[in-house]
């Protein structure tokens, strides 16, 4: 029961409970921006739940998840979109391109880049897509057209001062707006998201960060990283033929101890494991965006490296929980943009 609220929402950023999250679909999930890439690698063997909610308000997006397993999320944005972020409480060993991420981490993804994320089982995060033509607020200037990316820092810890407090404030309300949102009993009486109040939050809480907030990387969790960078590297040039231990070493420049040790230590599972799950996850978004018209099941595993069709259908179900075909026979016009709520 909700007791402490202020302007309608809760004081308390939202956790649901085990029973509220549900199956992830995650070839939904990796389509669920069209508007930039977005690819979700299950990192463990459990059945993927999630709670995923979504606002859309005209060019911007809102969404809220909570992650019931371990996953890699990689975001590529394109040239007129941004991306802010904000984790209410970071599962074990998540990371954003090695660097640890701790509760109340702050972040964005700016345009014409990549981030790449390894969020642990119950990690809550918000983050919202934005246009970069618009203006915002005291952040722009006469002949501004674009956000300047040096408001923001990549990664920063919002604890402290009355600044950090207000961002914090911010992202609690789009969360319980967003979940709120999805349950249609409230979504008629949800208020719209204030996005230049996120931007001039994010952007004055990033201009008052010091030294002592900005998140780093450990010296040697970077080089696990560019270890892990350089085998995955190899393996997408080569998936659609067999790959061994050996290959990946010597694209990686160390021996199998090493290889093992830095995939061990960023994913908690072994490169053979990751080998496996990376070809499930580029079969899911080549079959997502194929032309069923024009390509089969078959060709896209072979280009996958995935020949035992028989064991890559069980292996895809339990992955994805559905069969290649039923993804393939999805209609991308179907799935423009992002699903409504």
């Amino acid at each position: 029961m909700l007791t402490s609220c202020k302007n309608g929402l809760p004081q308390v950023v939202p956790h649901l409970s085990a029973a509220a999250l549900a199956r992830c679909d995650l070839v939904a999930l990796n389509r669920l921006f069209r508007i930039f890439r977005m690819e979700t690698l299950q990192l463990d063997s459990v059945t993927p739940k999630a709670f995923i909610g979504s606002m859309r308000q005209g060019g911007s997006i809102a969404c809220s998840t909570e992650y019931g397993f371990s996953v890699q999320v990689r975001f590529s944005m394109p040239p007129d979109q941004f991306l802010l972020g904000y984790i209410h409480h970071a599962g074990e060993n998540s990371w954003c391109q090695a660097v640890p991420l701790e509760s109340g981490t702050a972040f964005s993804v700016m345009p014409d880049r990549d981030a790449d994320f390894k969020f642990g089982a119950s990690t809550r995060i918000t983050h919202v897509l934005l246009p970069t033509c618009a203006q915002y607020g005291s952040m722009a200037k006469p002949g501004m057209s674009k956000v300047d990316p040096h408001y923001f820092i990549k990664l920063f810890q919002s604890s402290g001062s009355t600044v950090f407090a207000r961002l914090e404030r911010t992202y609690q309300q789009i969360r319980w707006k967003v979940i709120l949102q999805s349950d249609a009993m409230y979504e008629d009486l949800t208020e719209p998201v204030d996005f230049q109040n996120l931007i001039e939050s994010h952007a004055a809480a990033s201009l008052c960060a010091s030294s002592e907030n900005i998140l780093s990387c450990p010296r040697s969790r970077r080089r696990h990283y560019l270890t892990v960078q350089r085998t995955e590297q190899f393996i997408r040039a080569n998936l659609s033929r067999d790959i061994y231990v050996t290959e990946m070493c010597n694209a990686a420049e160390v021996s199998e101890r090493a290889l093992r040790y830095a995939f061990d230590d960023l994913f908690g599972i072994s490169p053979i494991r990751y080998l496996a799950m990376l070809r499930l996850c580029v079969a899911s978004r080549k079959l997502s965006d194929a032309d069923g018209s024009r390509r089969s099941v078959k060709s896209i595993a072979m280009n996958c490296g995935l020949r035992d069709l028989s064991r890559f259908a069980d292996n895809y179900r339990r992955a994805f929980g559905e069969l290649p075909h039923d993804t393939l026979l999805r209609s991308p016009s179907n799935d423009e943009n992002f699903p409504e709520n």
